[in-house]
């Protein structure tokens, strides 16, 4: 179900939806975890809306005209079976469709210790938008407006395309062939980053290391800049270096797109794809 994608974070990442995955099983045999499905025709173009309290998302894009959501409500540690059902059944999931708009939101676990899980396929050109309190993200092979708002845990995004904006309070961050408009904001976290031929892209960091990968052959216009930290380039990119260590505005191959990365406690490192 997930691919393979390079880079420490990945691996991690994978590791701990495998462990997930695990415990989800457990939860089933035990009575603690309930699930569902919904399935219909949607057209490309419409636009997916997705609110969670915790728990890991995964929306992938395909070539169908129809959407399927997978459901799964688990709950955290020991409990009795009858408990645990009492609190499942406070937890609800309300799926809403006006005409190509789909709401999907999670009601009443805010306070509860029960995870919910969606796995969800929707037509390549969607726009997404998905806000969660504590989730394992991942998206791939999308196409649209998408727009990612978690506040702790990890996001996993690969193969979009569009207006992308990105925000993650703690938590690592893995971007991998990205295209369109790039904004993504992190507060505790590293972030990796392979772009390929984005309009423009903004990284923010507060605490964390950024890593960027960008084409040898990419025309950019560069701007990096880390107030405790230090930056370093690929030599691929052949570009003069002053004794500021913690600032660097150039241009690749005679410029063109903005690409601004900062870092505010961390070290930002630019690598030659």
């Amino acid at each position: 179900m997930y691919p393979k994608v390079p880079g420490g974070f990945a691996a991690v990442l994978i590791v701990l939806l495998a462990v997930t995955a695990q415990a989800q099983t457990a939860s089933a045999s035990l009575g603690r975890s309930q699930d569902m499905e919904r399935e219909f025709e949607f057209a490309p173009g419409g636009s997916l809306e997705l609110n969670n309290c915790r728990g890991q998302i995964e929306v992938s894009g395909w070539e169908e005209s129809r959407v399927e959501i997978s459901v799964e409500k688990t709950v955290l540690g020991a409990t009795d079976p009858a408990l645990a059902s009492q609190w499942l059944d406070k937890v609800r999931v309300e799926i809403t469709r006006e005409g190509n708009e789909i709401r999907v939101e999670t009601v009443g676990g805010d306070k509860l210790p029960v995870e919910v899980n969606f796995w969800i396929k929707v037509p390549r050109r969607t726009d997404v938008e998905v806000k969660s309190g504590k989730s394992y993200v991942m998206l791939e092979q999308l196409e649209g407006d998408i727009e990612i708002c978690v506040a702790e845990g990890s996001l996993l995004l690969q193969e979009l395309s569009g207006d992308l904006e990105f925000s993650l309070a703690n938590g690592p961050m893995l971007l991998e062939r990205l295209r369109g408009s790039l904004i993504s904001t992190t507060v505790n976290g590293n972030v990796q980053a392979r772009l390929l031929g984005l309009d423009s892209s903004e990284l923010r960091v507060i605490n964390g290391k950024v890593t960027l990968g960008l084409p040898a052959s990419a025309a950019v216009d560069l701007e990096l800049s880390t107030q405790e930290g230090d930056i370093q380039i690929d030599p691929a990119f052949k570009v003069g270096r002053d004794n500021d260590r913690r600032l660097l505005a150039c241009k690749l191959n005679g410029g063109g797109s903005s690409v601004e990365v900062t870092s505010v406690r961390g070290q930002i490192i630019v690598e030659a794809l």
